[in-house]
């Protein structure tokens, strides 16, 4: 195991430097120092530097540990100035300062645009904004979305663009425990969003996209052209579209949910293993040319511009761009006859990654690709040491379950932590998916090659898609299977950072058979016992309201304890919900896994708690004509377009807050919003300020 060796930290100076420099950007992102103190922190540490480096003669080395500190704490600097910078960057260049007095922005398409069901989405870069009759110039980017109807097949890449209307800030549906929209798009440098229908925008007649840019953007529409027309049907082409270039917008969410549930997502989200599949493609092409001096030198120019390419094609996401540039780390080692230490090359790609973007650190594919790495890494030999088999077959069906199990060591907390999930069949999925996948990418790279020859091409992709097929229906069998998959699961952020501890010293214990590892492995999950004891204390004393924010539905949750009873539109009541269900990822996040075997009566919608009360009325609801003293609610939520006026509601019920959810029309809501503020009522509107969560003790 590598990390038993003496000299590691020493023989791995990056690694050293990378950790403080990824501390400095998390501690930056939970707590900002003024720009001034942070300058002041890393001008001091570096100065320090300096003079014990000019000094370094008469040091002794038993002091030597001073520089080491230094040198981290400069980087640990550094990392907050790295994300602080740009922060900042991002909101000077931002239309935020004049986003709500602007009726009217010039933008240029950064993409060309992809269907995505009934429109058209792509990302624009904002030139300028009208503001008052004037046009002042700013920045930033825009998610566009353009109707069905209102879409023209003149928009591609560099398109610039007239935008009559105004843009909105991206905002998340609130619901608990969903994805988080808003960050996700925040972290790319995109804050708002505007849809586009007839007449609400025109083109300028100007393309202000640069060649290259121009010709990757027609490199991946012909494959995409290539797929559709030669690999049938749709979820055939899908699968082929994601394999080679990440392209996930044909892919059927019911397909997709079966490979997740399966533990073989990652076969169809881009990632260093399909870009390792094409550098082997390569290496194998160049063989019978030999290891000659002069082919060494040209290798690099020779792949590289390929893997590259195929990186930029799939839109340099995190996971492809840490393989690019570890192949090119290699490939630069291997010119200059200069050993790589991986650990060394894997720290200093991370940390490149990191200087293009310090938000990268909370992407999900950056996590999970640098943890499948190491974990191959430490745990590949290790484990496929444990069996031994003489027949080459066997033996390449054992490395190839060891590679698979390896993977998913460290692993696991991410993927409970993130998606809730454990594929139980990992294992099995990944034995027969991982080859049968990178036969289907090679036969997909064969149809590109070959596709101006129709006779070939037809071959090819019958060959691809029934290939295809056979994958799809093991997946799809798969994930029938009822114990393919174990749900619900809900750790914290500390549980999955202690569940890695035990992680590693449990496999460390494995290994070297050293009592202190496994005394360290127990340690780790006693803390996880701990955690999940306090947990529990508060999920037995909870007893909360949410008013889900679900476009033109009720839905209304109650937790207490354990259980869970709802209210609202009878196709949400339906116990098999999808794993991604607002409902089902609330109920996840709050451990409230049984419905309350207490039926609760339709008409009867007065929910009462400890401290708080809240009442739900919809249009079968009259009030009482005789005069009565005000009943006290802390909530009152208007749904399904109540018809009593909200001056008669208030005059009966005094609500310290007045809710208009999202089965209300939108003219309806617009009268309660107006109504409301003419009486000077606390109200919040679910469709617009999302979904609402109050404590009934």
């Amino acid at each position: 195991m590598p990390f038993k060796e003496k000299f590691f930290w020493s023989a791995n100076p990056c690694l050293r430097i990378l950790i403080p420099f990824a501390a400095g950007i998390v501690f930056s992102n939970y707590r900002q120092f003024s720009d001034r103190s942070m300058l002041l922190c890393l001008l001091i540490s570096l100065c320090i530097l300096v003079f014990l480096q000019s000094v370094r003669l008469f040091i002794s080395f038993p002091n030597r540990w001073l520089f080491g500190i230094f040198l981290q704490a400069a980087f640990f600097f550094a990392g907050m100035a790295i994300l602080q910078n740009r922060q900042g960057l991002q909101h000077a260049r931002q239309i935020s300062t004049v986003a709500n007095q602007s009726n009217a922005v010039l933008v240029s398409l950064k993409e060309s645009p992809v269907q995505n069901n009934n429109s058209h989405r792509s990302i624009a870069r904002i030139e300028l904004a009208r503001v008052n009759g004037q046009w002042t110039k700013t920045g930033g980017n825009l998610l566009v979305y353009f109707k069905e109807t209102s879409f023209d097949a003149g928009l591609v890449i560099g398109t610039q663009i007239l935008i009559n209307k105004k843009i909105y800030p991206i905002s998340n549906p609130g619901n608990p425990g969903e994805f988080d929209f808003k960050k996700y798009y925040a972290f790319q440098g995109i804050d708002y969003r505007v849809s586009l229908e007839k007449g609400s925008y025109c083109l300028t007649g100007i393309n202000n996209a640069g060649f290259f840019f121009k010709w990757l953007d027609r490199c991946k529409k012909n494959i995409l052209a290539t797929c559709r027309k030669w690999i049938q049907p749709k979820s055939a082409y899908g699968i082929a579209e994601a394999l080679l270039i990440g392209y996930r917008e044909d892919l059927d969410k019911d397909l997709v949910n079966a490979y997740s549930n399966t533990g073989v997502v990652h076969i169809i989200a881009i990632s260093g293993m399909h870009l390792g599949m094409i550098y082997g493609l390569i290496l194998l092409l160049l063989k019978p040319f030999g290891q000659s001096k002069k082919l060494r030198l040209i290798k690099p120019f020779l792949i590289l511009p390929i893997i590259w390419w195929f990186s930029l094609l799939a839109d340099a996401v995190p996971s492809i761009l840490r393989s690019a540039l570890m192949f090119t780390c290699i490939l630069a080692g291997e010119s200059i006859q200069r050993k790589q230490l991986i650990y060394n090359s894997l720290a200093v790609t991370a940390f490149c990654l990191l200087l293009i973007n310090p938000f990268y650190l909370w992407d999900i594919g950056f996590q999970l690709s640098f943890a499948a790495v190491v974990s191959i890494l430490v745990f590949r030999k290790p484990v496929y040491a444990l069996i031994h088999y003489e027949n080459k077959i066997a033996n390449m069906a054992w490395e190839t379950i060891a590679i698979s199990f390896s993977a998913q060591l460290l692993t696991l907390p991410f993927l409970l932590y993130h998606f809730h999930q454990f594929p139980v069949l990992f294992l099995f999925t990944n034995f027969i998916a991982v080859p049968l996948s990178g036969i289907i990418l090679y036969a997909v790279i064969i149809l590109l090659i070959f596709s101006p020859i129709p006779a070939f091409a037809y071959s090819i992709g019958q060959v691809a898609g029934g290939l295809i097929h056979v994958l799809n229906s093991i997946i799809r069998q798969t994930n029938l299977l009822p114990f393919s998959v174990i749900s619900n699961i809900q750790i914290g952020f500390l549980q999955a950072f202690f569940l890695m501890l035990s992680i590693i010293f449990l496999s460390s214990w494995l290994i070297s058979k050293k009592v202190k590892q496994l005394l360290r492995a127990l340690l780790a999950l006693l803390f996880i016992l701990i955690i999940n004891a306090f947990s529990l204390v508060k999920k037995n004393k909870q007893d909360k309201i949410i008013i889900y924010n679900i476009p033109h539905k009720t839905a209304i949750d109650r937790f207490h304890g354990s259980s869970y009873s709802f209210w609202g539109d009878s196709g949400l009541a339906e116990p098999n919900q999808p794993s991604v269900s607002p409902l089902t990822l609330a109920r996840t996040l709050y451990s409230a896994g049984s419905p309350d075997k207490q039926k609760q009566q339709p008409s009867f919608l007065l929910i009462s708690g400890q401290s708080n009360t809240c009442l739900v009325m919809n249009e079968t609801w009259y009030l009482p004509q005789q005069h009565m003293p005000r009943f006290p609610l802390h909530m009152l939520v208007i749904t399904a377009n109540c018809k009593t006026p909200l001056k008669t509601i208030s005059e009966v019920f005094d609500s310290k807050i007045y809710v208009f959810d999202n089965s209300n029309s939108l003219w309806k809501i617009q009268h309660l919003k107006k109504e409301a503020d003419s009486l000077h009522l606390r109200h919040h509107t679910i469709s617009e300020q999302g979904a609402l969560e109050m404590d009934l003790y």
